[in-house]
């Protein structure tokens, strides 16, 4: 699987410096959503908002909302804005495996949900968007089928009220995950099949080759 390495992207890079002058103290964000995959460079969507949870400390998630949310002096010149998530099933012990997100901010410290557990903050959402994103993160490398349905077992259900319909959500997505893997993997082998007849087309086509072959004869050794 392949390990995830994360930095802002250039079209972010003016927003979060607007904001890293005017903060005033360090601050840290938990990334997810579009902005996180971005970090990450799987996101093959647009999206305007950094969503990130809670901040740490708590205490400026006002004034970061005030400088740079929806509809703010920042927001309005660089057509982009930040937003808490309020509403969203993340694993318990997601900070043990966040991911710095490489920038030259000074006050600001960017780290983005690990691919499984990003996935999983989509669960109780799950529209189209999300499914997109669950998806393109499996055609990307950044999660397994496996280790997502075990993340949600051991780090989401036991602490969700209502189980059902998450359950349901999450074995649909794993199927999917399985069956676009399986997908991919026929048309691979369908790839290296087809290259491989061509090969031996264009081997038969040589005039070199073929005249080669002519001379040595089917009996052709390099005994006495």
């Amino acid at each position: 699987m392949t390990k995830p390495r994360a930095s802002v992207p250039a079209k972010w890079q003016p927003l979060l410096e607007d904001i890293d002058a005017q903060i005033g103290e360090p601050v840290e964000l938990h990334c997810l959503g579009g902005f996180g995959l971005d970090a990450m460079g799987a996101l093959d969507r647009p999206t305007e908002d950094i969503d990130f949870l809670p901040v740490l400390p708590s205490r400026l998630l006002r004034k970061l909302e005030e400088l740079a949310g929806r509809g703010t002096t920042l927001a309005r010149r660089h057509g982009r804005y930040i937003e808490a998530v309020t509403v969203a099933e993340y694993s318990e012990d997601y900070r043990t495996r966040l991911i710095p997100i490489a920038s030259n901010l000074q006050k600001i410290e960017l780290l983005a949900l690990e691919p499984h557990d990003l996935a999983l903050a989509k669960l109780t959402r799950n529209g189209p968007k999300d499914r997109y994103d669950v998806a393109h993160l499996a055609k990307r490398g950044l999660i397994e089928p496996t280790t997502l349905y075990e993340r949600y077992q051991q780090s989401v259900r036991p602490y969700l009220r209502l189980t059902d319909r998450h359950d349901l959500t999450i074995e649909l997505w794993v199927q999917d995950i399985r069956e676009m893997k399986v997908q991919e993997l026929t048309v691979e082998r369908k790839d290296i099949e087809k290259q491989s007849t061509i090969g031996r087309q264009r081997t038969e086509l040589d005039p070199k080759k073929r005249k080669k072959h002519k001379q040595r004869g089917p009996g052709h050794s390099n005994g006495m």
